[in-house]
């Protein structure tokens, strides 16, 4: 990984920032949020029924940063954040005054997938509950290297729901290699509509039969970097993929680095 590695501080929040199936993590295994301590799972309901929806990341006590795919079409009376738990259930469901979504979000393109969810009171700090450090506009991942997706979304095709967090490693997919396969898919009949592989998102996956990756209920979540004194860098936010886990084609995420200064400048008290 690069030297340039590059931490802003958000005065304004006190976070720190290092710089289409839409909404499962397929192949993974338990974890607990101690160890993902800016985890948060976004859930959608009405009436008082509510369901998981998306992942998101922790930035400050009432700033989440999360997917645009998973605000629109949305009102901020029919999400709440679920901060510190490892399961759908238990730790401390929190009510979301407003959210924001990237200006620019194109939905039918997935352009832009970056949103803010504000909550209406503010997250407590424990060993459960903890802020997100972020990738800096000068950090990059180069390819092959090993990251982090968690979530609490499908862990098989049948709709299956894990009961507890699931991490799992994947790679980095070289961006050529990546934007050339969804643009070979771009050209089958009834997938003309696939998004563009742009500088915008990184690719992350194993291109063998491995069956490892997010999907449902994990979009808006972190991709992860961990480095060897266990220090976390939330580099993406999972966005779309073809299909779940798929040796061909990879998960796409946003790529944080380019969105920092927008997260700082839409973040506020």
């Amino acid at each position: 990984m690069t030297e340039m590695k590059v931490y802003i501080l958000l005065l304004m929040f006190g976070a720190i920032l290092a710089a289409p199936q839409p909404e499962r993590i397929m192949g993974g295994g338990m974890t607990l949020i101690q160890y993902f301590p800016f985890f948060v799972g976004v859930q959608h309901g009405i009436f008082g029924a509510w369901s998981q929806h998306c992942g998101g990341s922790l930035l400050s006590d009432h700033v989440v940063l999360t997917a645009a795919s998973c605000l629109e079409r949305h009102l901020a009376i029919t999400l709440r954040v679920r901060v510190g738990a490892s399961t759908n259930f238990g730790g401390d469901p929190m009510d979301v005054s407003d959210f924001k979504m990237h200006s620019s979000w194109n939905s039918p393109i997935y352009e832009n997938d970056i949103g803010l969810i504000f909550l209406r009171r503010r997250a407590v700090q424990s060993s459960y509950v903890g802020f997100a450090s972020i990738a800096g506009a000068s950090y990059t991942v180069p390819d092959n290297a090993v990251v982090v997706s968690i979530g609490l979304g499908v862990i098989r095709p049948d709709g299956s729901t894990p009961d507890f967090l699931q991490r799992t490693n994947l790679n980095i997919v070289n961006q050529d290699t990546c934007r050339q396969r969804y643009a070979h898919l771009k050209t089958q009949p009834g997938y003309e509509d696939t998004p563009i592989i742009t500088e915008n998102v990184m690719c992350t996956g194993f291109l063998t039969n491995d069956g490892r990756g997010f999907c449902s209920g994990d979009f808006g979540g972190p991709i992860i970097v961990e480095d060897e004194f266990e220090n976390k860098t939330v580099v993406g936010v999972a966005s779309w993929t073809h299909r779940c886990g798929d040796a061909v084609y990879p998960g796409v995420s946003t790529r944080v680095s380019r969105y920092s200064q927008w997260i700082v400048e839409n973040s506020r008290v």
